[in-house]
């Protein structure tokens, strides 16, 4: 009976440390963000509502919304950003883009389709694409980007969580499903007991 505690604690262990994630902000606390600035021709577009953001650009507004880390977070090998969003009424803006800085010309981003989201928030997950140097282990600031220069597009998206995390690998299923069998195994012995 240890030895099945230890194989399941072991399992666990890994399947956290394949499957973590690095929180940039949830929106609710921002002790690690220093500043946030506007770029482009977004001004005053952003809504703290406490526990979300709501990013509301007006019609042929394009812009970014840029956050600094109070200090350098790394994302160790996560692969992947993902947010936490929902489209707000108004929104015609076919998607956006969620960029980590290493500085402006080091870069990654990962750019996600309105189509994909409802009126409820919900998680959007996107492998990102690396422009320049970029160096996963020091990203200074992180940002939204939206809407359009050229035409009547309205930007209207709540987010309430960035965040980055790994591709889990083949391992961390077999390890998943191995901990479903064990886990399986002991129930049943317990119960024929």
């Amino acid at each position: 009976m240890k030895i099945t505690k230890l194989i399941l604690a072991a399992i666990a262990a890994s399947l956290t440390l394949s499957l973590s994630a690095t929180t940039f902000t949830d929106f609710s606390s921002d002790e690690n963000i220093d500043s946030a600035i506007f770029n482009d021709t977004w001004s005053g577009a952003y809504v703290d509502n406490t526990t979300f953001g709501t990013i509301g650009a007006s019609a042929t507004d394009f812009g970014s919304l840029i956050y600094v880390l109070s200090e350098p977070i790394s994302m160790g090998s996560d692969t992947m950003i993902s947010v936490i969003a929902r489209l707000d009424a108004g929104n015609t803006a076919t998607g956006f883009s969620v960029i980590l800085y290493n500085d402006f010309s080091n870069y990654a981003y990962a750019n996600f389709s309105s189509s994909l989201m409802s009126t409820s928030f919900s998680t959007l997950s996107v492998e990102y694409i690396t422009e320049g140097l970029f160096d996963p282990s020091s990203v200074i600031a992180f940002g939204i980007s939206g809407g359009s220069p050229s035409s009547t597009t309205t930007f209207r998206i709540s987010f309430d969580s960035i965040s980055t995390s790994a591709v889990p690998e083949p391992a961390a299923y077999a390890g998943l499903f191995g901990a479903a069998a064990i886990g399986f195994c002991v129930w049943r012995k317990r119960r024929a007991a």
